[in-house]
């Protein structure tokens, strides 16, 4: 769960919004079925922010890279994309 939750914040790092739904909707399936409920209110709250998100690099795409946060969760997408690097 926590490795699909992880490359859902990678591919939409990346652009790749639909496969980075998909990855959440499983992380979410999981979290639930384990009851697992802070992961569930994470994986939702950064799930919700990731249409504003494509939203926001559709209508400036020379922006994408240095979005501004203008949401929490957006701000928890960035949050963990800057987590998982070296």
């Amino acid at each position: 769960m926590d490795y699909m939750l992880k490359a859902g914040i990678g591919r939409a790092r990346f652009g790749q919004f639909d496969r980075a739904e998909r990855l959440f909707a499983s992380a979410l399936k999981i979290a639930d079925e384990a009851g697992l409920h802070e992961f569930t209110f994470r994986i939702e709250r950064i799930r919700n922010g990731l249409s504003e998100c494509q939203e926001i690099c559709a209508a400036t795409p020379e922006l994408a890279t240095e979005l501004e946060c203008h949401s929490e969760a957006v701000r928890e997408v960035s949050a963990s994309l800057a987590r998982l690097g070296p």
